[in-house]
């Protein structure tokens, strides 16, 4: 049996241990037979089943060689090595898959039959997956309005949880009494009753709707973003990656001695989020020409990133040749690490 390794070191033993999985969540309607798992994407060694798109994260078991996995989702994460690293320049592969299950499972140990992505791409932050085809309400509740429904083994993005409503689902068997009052509200701005949805948590994932931790209105990160990117072309920002992001929300300073440290009290905070990052967010990598300080910038939403502190010998896809430059990747030096992404403090009004 063999370990995928982190990019970090090719060294770190991941122990894999099979546990049995308690699959727990939560929503309303009727179940409907579950839909077969395909059969292109086979597992080719036992490998690693894990809370998140990173062997930093939690392991939740093990996906046995020769077992079908019904892939929902791509991120791209931690850079790892596997099976398949013998046919990829360097071996290492950032590319993961969020599996039926709710857990992730790294590319470089599944066959595909593509050297590309085979699914459309995950949501940012916390992700549910309807187990059945659920009702979309405009609230809480099975009361508030019905807005369509949301497919089966679709890729939903959550951004805060509620109480309302108790309800049955699909997951009712695993519930006392079979009743849970648990709904997510989702980034297209309805909500879905937990009880239909696999987390990969048999609690609550992300942050509570209207406290610390909600994503805050759309309003302050368009304003950051739009602020960030009037200042591409600047010369003012050399080494001072950190205090751009900061003044692109109206803060004088980072608050940090340097992006790194305000990477680690973020994810303290359980504030760090893996996937593609969403306009406005605070974007952290690292790499060996950081110095151990770190890198953030800003993500534009469409792909593309507007960071302070660049290199003046980079050229970007505007700003070439300053310290503010438009960027199509959120780090341009060798063999950059992706860390997360985080929505700016709710302190930093923007």
């Amino acid at each position: 049996m063999r370990q995928l390794h982190s990019h970090r070191s090719s060294s770190a033993v991941i122990m894999l241990v099979s546990l049995a999985l308690g699959l727990i969540g939560f929503q309303a309607v009727g179940a409907s037979p579950a839909r077969a798992a395909t059969t292109n994407n086979t597992v080719m060694t036992t490998t690693q089943s894990m809370s998140a798109a990173t062997l930093n994260s939690r392991q939740v078991g093990t996906y046995a060689a020769g077992r079908h996995l019904n892939l929902i989702c791509y991120a791209h994460g931690q850079s790892v090595k596997g099976y398949f690293s013998r046919w990829i320049p360097g071996g290492w592969d950032s590319l993961w898959y969020l599996v039926d299950d709710g857990h992730w499972v790294a590319d470089v140990d599944i066959q595909t039959y593509s050297q590309n992505p085979v699914t459309s791409e995950c949501p940012s932050g916390p992700v549910g997956v309807p187990m059945v085809t659920t009702q979309r309400m405009a609230g809480p509740g099975l009361n508030t309005g019905q807005a369509g429904t949301y497919q089966q083994y679709s890729a939903l993005g959550l951004v805060c949880w509620a109480r309302g409503q108790s309800v049955k689902g699909y997951f009712s068997r695993y519930i006392s009494g079979g009743w849970d009052s648990l709904w997510y509200r989702t980034r297209d701005g309805y909500w879905v009753a937990d009880v239909d949805l696999q987390t990969g948590s048999s609690g609550q994932v992300g942050p509570q709707c209207g406290q610390p931790g909600t994503p805050a209105s759309s309003s302050r990160e368009q304003r950051a973003v739009s602020w960030a990117l009037s200042q591409v072309g600047s010369q003012q920002y050399d080494f001072l990656c950190g205090a751009f992001v900061a003044n692109a929300y109206g803060k004088s300073a980072l608050g940090y001695s340097n992006a790194i440290s305000f990477y680690s009290a973020l994810r303290g905070a359980n504030q760090i989020h893996g996937g593609t990052a969403p306009a406005g967010a605070l974007v952290f990598s690292r790499s060996s020409t950081d110095q151990g300080n770190g890198h953030v910038d800003i993500a534009v939403g469409n792909g593309t990133f507007v960071s302070g502190g660049v290199s003046r010998s980079y050229r970007g896809l505007r700003g070439g040749g300053s310290t503010v430059q438009l960027m199509p990747t959120l780090n341009p030096s060798h063999g950059a690490v992706y860390l997360g992404w985080a929505y700016a403090p709710t302190s930093w009004r923007g």
